[in-house]
């Protein structure tokens, strides 16, 4: 078997970062209107609006499931703290 680590302030970190992205992303654009396509007469003008209107949602949709992850990082780091520390007591009584 295979021996592994776990370092929450590190799992921490990550979930600074993913926090940060997806502020970046959700929040970001969130209010905003759509990407704005100017292509007037263009056969294919609708059809752009339609996939920038398509990716704003996309991206923002990101930004929400990176928050998302960084949440249930910190989560992970917390439970495992926790279990750290109940496992600690148990062998100092």
């Amino acid at each position: 078997m295979r021996e592994f680590s776990v370092r929450p302030a590190a799992l921490r970190e990550a979930a600074g970062r993913l926090a940060g992205l997806g502020q970046r992303l959700g929040h970001g654009l969130a209010g905003q209107p759509a990407f704005t396509v100017a292509a007037p007469g263009w056969a294919a003008a609708e059809l752009l609006a339609e996939v920038a209107a398509a990716t704003h949602r996309q991206l923002t949709g990101l930004g929400a499931e990176a928050a998302t992850t960084g949440q249930g990082l910190v989560r992970a780091a917390d439970t495992y703290d926790a279990a750290d520390g109940r496992a600690a007591h148990r062998l100092t009584r």
